[in-house]
């Protein structure tokens, strides 16, 4: 392999310095691709063991990428809402592998408990090869397994396209 230096690169004519076909150029820092998907079903839970919401597949561009996840999701109840590198937790504090715990509901939940919409953020960045795909994942629990202790995604707002994951690749 080769490594060509410059110190400047500038067009022989015009203001357009044209990359040829199937090749492409990423400056570091900069985003090279987005995925995008919308979660409108209504989802319930009183499980001990995270529910799989969505899930993203991204083929990387680049090698060496990091990824930005986004989700942001219409929530009710107590739990952990929390994203995932195929089966691996990306998120955990301390001991406890919660990202929030609803609004702090004294009572139990149900169809009138108060609704929010809950964003959750990271930036992984992994180890792949090139032409291997990463998969990221929207997954939510609920705190215990009784009642008072539910989890609600999209309780008022089943159908509708409020509740979104967003994956962003990063060059490096």
């Amino acid at each position: 392999m080769s490594t060509l230096a410059v110190n400047t690169l500038q067009a022989q004519t015009g203001s357009t310095v044209s990359v040829l076909s199937g090749q492409t150029l990423h400056a570091p820092g900069h985003v090279v691709q987005v995925l995008h998907t919308a979660y409108g079903a209504q989802s319930n839970s009183t499980a001990a063991a995270y529910v799989d919401l969505c899930n993203i597949v991204i083929t990387p561009k680049c090698a060496g990428s990091s990824f930005f996840l986004l989700a942001n999701f219409s929530w009710s109840g107590k739990g952990a809402l929390n994203l995932f590198r195929n089966s691996t937790q990306l998120h955990s504090h301390d001991t406890d592998p919660y990202i929030m715990w609803g609004m702090n509901q004294g009572s139990a939940w149900n169809s009138n408990s108060l609704r929010t919409m809950v964003t959750v953020t990271d930036y992984d960045s992994p180890t792949y090869t090139l032409g291997n795909s990463v998969t990221y994942h929207v997954k939510y629990r609920s705190r215990g397994t009784s009642g008072v202790d539910a989890a609600g995604i999209n309780e008022k707002t089943s159908g509708s396209t409020m509740s979104n994951f967003t994956v962003m690749e990063i060059a490096q």
